[in-house]
């Protein structure tokens, strides 16, 4: 597994805007947005060996960037192009296995929390080549023709469809293992940038294969989305970023069969008792909550952020 090192010089501000602090994130070729990589603090390099896989389609290219920000939140940014490829299929499950052996959700705290959604979002967006992988060689076994004689291909096909179950199967549980460290560290969430960061990790884990999750662990998925905007209205602010991670993620659940009945019939209950038992019940319960203030204008204070010195 590749290291990476990221670091960032030479920005400058008014004295009475300072400190300034630094953060890294990339542009995410699962969800193609912005996802934290580390919250903002005044230490300016980052050492990681946690990045996703680049965009598939663009020989596995990963746009990173530097985030410049004074004291009252306006900030700057630079941005680099990276390649990070996939190691092998076979290979996969072992380094997601360590990856996840790493983290103790049990210590995981609120200054922690970008950190570990941060190693976990890497780590899903390898389970995603699995998922993309197998699928794409299913396809493959399956629109192949027959032999001449009339034979199917023989053992090599059988061979080959055997280990990608297999390895599907492994990426399954792991992805299972995933979702509920994710339930553990969103019940830690008391930033925006955590709230951000956790919710683009559910998003990347419900974005490829959503339908082979099963309907507990789709609930469970649903109930985290739904403790996340709970979370930004008590912080008093609801990013755009998060906002849409949060849209998807249910976009990807609820299109694939879960079982949410009349839910154009769904009425708010302000005295929901808590634990939904049902999709329907999480979006319910999501709903009755929303109290949030409008979207938070980042960008436009960004024109007045610290500028870099080139």
């Amino acid at each position: 597994v590749t290291a990476f090192v990221l670091s960032t010089t030479g920005w400058q501000d008014d004295p009475d805007s300072l400190p300034l602090k630094y953060s890294f994130g990339y542009t995410s070729s699962a969800t193609g947005r912005r996802t934290v990589l580390r919250a903002a603090n005044e230490v300016a390099n980052v050492s990681t060996t946690g990045m996703p896989l680049g965009d598939s389609s663009n020989n596995f290219a990963l746009q990173v960037d530097a985030r410049c920000m004074d004291i009252v939140g306006a900030y700057s940014s630079l941005s680099e192009t990276i390649w990070v490829g996939p190691p092998g299929l076979a290979d996969i499950t072992n380094l997601v296995g360590n990856a996840v052996a790493t983290i103790d959700v049990a210590t995981v705290d609120a200054s922690s929390v970008v950190d570990a959604a941060s190693t976990l979002s890497s780590a899903a967006s390898l389970l995603n080549y699995v998922f993309d992988s197998n699928d794409g060689s299913s396809s493959s076994s399956s629109s192949g023709g027959s032999g001449g004689d009339g034979d199917s291909g023989g053992g090599d096909g059988d061979s080959s469809s055997s280990s990608s179950s297999s390895s599907t199967a492994a990426a399954e549980s792991l992805r299972e293992s995933l979702v509920m460290m994710m339930s553990s560290i969103v019940g830690v969430v008391e930033d925006t940038e955590g709230v951000e960061s956790s919710a683009a990790t559910i998003e990347t884990l419900t974005s490829s294969s959503p339908e082979t999750l099963g309907e507990a662990t789709q609930v469970t998925l649903l109930g985290q989305v739904s403790q996340l905007a709970d979370t930004s209205c008590d912080i008093g602010e609801l990013s755009e970023t998060a906002s849409a991670s949060q849209i998807s993620t249910m976009s990807n659940l609820v299109e694939q069969d879960i079982e949410v009945s009349n839910q154009s019939n769904v009425r708010a209950d302000c005295n929901a008792e808590p634990g939904a038992n049902s999709a329907a019940d999480v979006i319910s319960d999501h709903d009755s909550g929303a109290k949030c203030a409008p979207y938070a204008t980042t960008v436009e204070d960004s024109d007045h952020g610290a500028d870099p010195s080139a």
